[in-house]
Parts: C-alpha cells; sequence; structure tokens
C-alpha cells in the first residue's frame, strides 16, 4: 500500500510541472494572439505600388478579446472580423467564440457561434460584457470558419494552420470546399492566407496568387 501511494505522489509530481508548462505556453500564445489588428497599412501599399484590383488586400480589421467563461474552457476569446471593400461590413461567420487546449506542443484553437449573433452583436467589440457564455448559448460555426486550428510555437511567435482536411459548406460558393487556413503570429502582425478548392484543386475563394493578409498590430 505504501508502495502505490508513493507511485501516486510521483506520478502526480510528474503532471504538475507538466501542466505548469502548458498553461504557461497557453498564456504566451493567448497574449500574443489577444487585442486589434488591421490590414490598413498593407491596402494602401497595394494601392500605392498599383497593385491589379484581383491581387489586392481589402481593408480588414480583426479583434481577439479574452472573456471569463469557466463552462466553456480556462481560455476563451472571442474573436470578430469586419472588412471594407467599399463600405464597412461585420462577418458574422467570423464572429466566434474560441476555445483552446495543449495537445502535447500543439495548441489546439476551436470555434463556435452564438445561436444568437444578432442578438450578441452590440457587445462584439466589449466582449468582456459576455462573461460566463455557457454552452448550451452556442452552435457549431459554419462556412470556413468552422475549421479548428494547430497553432505551433516558433522562432518570434507562432504558426497555425487548419486541423487536418477541413470540408465545409461554403456559404459565399453555396457548394462544399477543402478549405485551409494559413496563419502567423508575431508580436507586430497576424499574417493570414486562406484557400477554398473544390474538387479539381481550383481556388474558388482565398489568397491564391497573393501575398498573405498582414494585419498590423493597432492595440493590445
Amino acid at each position: 500500500m505504501r508502495r502505490f501511494a508513493i507511485s501516486i505522489i510521483c506520478l502526480l509530481g510528474w503532471f504538475a510541472p507538466a501542466q505548469a508548462a502548458d498553461h504557461q505556453i497557453l498564456d504566451h500564445f493567448i497574449t500574443m494572439l489577444t487585442g486589434e489588428f488591421e490590414s490598413r497599412q498593407q491596402m494602401e501599399e497595394d494601392l500605392a505600388a498599383g497593385v491589379p484590383d484581383d491581387k489586392r488586400h481589402y481593408w480588414v480589421n480583426r479583434t481577439f478579446q479574452r472573456v471569463e467563461a469557466p463552462e466553456i474552457g480556462s481560455h476563451v476569446l472571442v474573436g470578430t472580423t469586419e472588412y471594407n471593400a467599399g463600405r464597412w461590413m461585420f462577418d458574422f461567420n467570423e464572429f466566434l467564440v474560441w476555445n483552446f487546449e495543449v495537445d502535447g506542443e500543439q495548441i489546439i484553437m476551436t470555434p463556435r457561434r452564438f445561436k444568437e449573433q444578432e442578438r450578441k452583436l452590440p457587445f462584439a467589440r466589449e466582449a468582456w460584457k459576455l462573461a460566463g457564455i455557457k454552452t448550451e448559448h452556442l452552435e457549431a460555426a459554419k462556412g470556413g470558419a468552422s475549421c479548428p486550428l494547430v497553432w505551433i510555437e516558433v522562432e518570434g511567435g507562432f504558426e497555425g494552420k487548419s486541423a487536418g482536411e477541413c470540408k465545409v459548406m461554403s456559404t459565399l460558393r453555396k457548394k462544399i470546399l477543402d478549405w485551409q487556413w494559413g496563419y502567423k503570429l508575431t508580436k507586430q502582425s497576424l499574417f493570414v492566407e486562406f484557400n477554398g478548392r473544390d474538387e479539381t484543386g481550383a481556388s474558388l475563394d482565398g489568397t491564391e496568387g497573393m501575398a498573405p493578409y498582414r494585419l498590423d498590430r493597432i492595440s493590445d
């Protein structure tokens, strides 16, 4: 019995540093991702350089805000995306609640959306008012935004991509697409590329042939 108790103590002693390391890398990642990012400078650079319309980057604004929601997870972010293609539009497909967990050296980032998005919209930019979100308030995300992401730490930040194959119904194209995301996060910027490919492999929506979107941090 004494030997069994010692084994349990040793096992718990091994888990504690591992869990501490998981929380440390996750806290570091969440700190870097939390904030407001936009591509205005990249858009202006495109215009000044005479980049063709089909290769030019829109003005995109993305926010990731920390929210206390213990029922969802220990680390929860509310994400929003707005873009300007002649006028500002709020992207409801990317008004998301993100949950995080560590799996080995990977961080898994999983999205869901509010069941009553329009009612939550007034709080989209003040996510702290959404504290206490519960599972019953959420449903599966839709379109390309429904893909879970996998992140790994690299020199200077983190890199992320779609977690495996992600075939979804495109809300824009109204057909099934193989959707793939690619991210790079640094202290200054969030780089984003994405492609939705049909059954032939052709990119029907995305950044193929373009430089990745560069969304520069404008606030923490």
